[in-house]
């Protein structure tokens, strides 16, 4: 009898303990499941941005203003028209003094300078508006990239450019919205798609009526790639390097010079 007892109180203990664990895993069925309808996307881009981040470390990398540098010196006088260089329709101030040799290529033009910089400048008329393409091949995907843009009309192109360099990883948290989630993962795909010009580094520019963004450091002695946004949100791009066997150095006031001069050629002076 005391056995009989005995089994029927350790079958009550048990069905009580699977009651209580059923009861439990339901709740952390229903706290899972709310969980996911509430941040489940936001989770799953938190976890693909820091894969992406692993595999390309630059992901983090993000515009920079440069430092303000108090100058006691006057600013250099600009020179003679006669001295300024130009190509496809522009021109700008050389950074460098003396004579300097105009290399046509097919997509660019190089100017060579007697101390040993090279700036390589190229043909704008290939730098596909970046919207304007998505519009056409990808209608889609442009209504969200539009719609992420702030409203800028005379500066959609930069605007886009701004924004895909301004995103990184680190700004993915699961408990973000929906709508902040959806438009970091484009952003990041769009970064990965346009990649880097140069490294290390991105700083933004705004220097007169152009802005744009630098890519590497002058300091490190690697190229220096400019992309540069005008009045009219034109695209132009550069590159600063020195020519093999020279020891030239190239300063960031060097490349501020070139990027703040260059302009359109006057139509009256073509």
């Amino acid at each position: 009898m005391n056995a009989t007892n005995a089994t029927d109180s350790n079958d009550g203990k048990a069905e009580k303990s699977e009651a209580r664990s059923a009861v439990i895993l339901a709740i952390v069925l229903v706290l899972v499941g709310a969980y996911c309808a509430k941040y489940g996307l936001q989770t799953l881009v938190w976890a693909g941005a820091r894969h992406w981040l692993a595999a390309n470390p630059w992901l983090s990398e993000t515009p920079q203003p440069f430092p303000a540098v108090a100058s006691a010196s006057a600013p250099p006088a600009t020179p003679p028209k006669s001295a300024w260089l130009n190509a496809y329709e522009y021109e700008f101030i050389p950074p460098w003094p003396g004579a300097s040799k105009m290399v046509p290529q097919q997509s660019y033009t190089e100017f060579h300078f007697a101390s040993g910089p090279v700036i390589v400048f190229f043909d704008p008329a290939a730098q596909s508006s970046m919207l304007e393409d998505m519009k056409r091949s990808n209608p889609a995907e442009y209504a969200i990239i539009a719609d992420m843009l702030p409203d800028e009309p005379t500066g959609q192109n930069y605007a886009l450019y701004r924004a895909v360099y301004g995103a990184s990883p680190f700004q993915a948290s699961p408990f973000t919205s929906r709508a902040g989630a959806d438009r970091l993962y484009e952003l990041l795909l769009l970064k990965l798609q346009f990649g880097f010009d140069s490294r290390p580094g991105i700083h933004s520019l705004d220097l007169g009526s152009n802005r744009g963004f630098e890519f590497g450091d002058p300091s490190s002695g690697l190229p220096v790639a400019v992309r540069e946004f005008d009045q009219s949100d034109k695209q132009l791009r550069f590159i600063f390097t020195v020519a093999a066997g020279f020891s030239a150095k190239i300063t960031q006031d060097d490349i501020s010079a070139v990027v703040e001069s260059l302009q359109p050629i006057p139509i009256l002076e073509r």
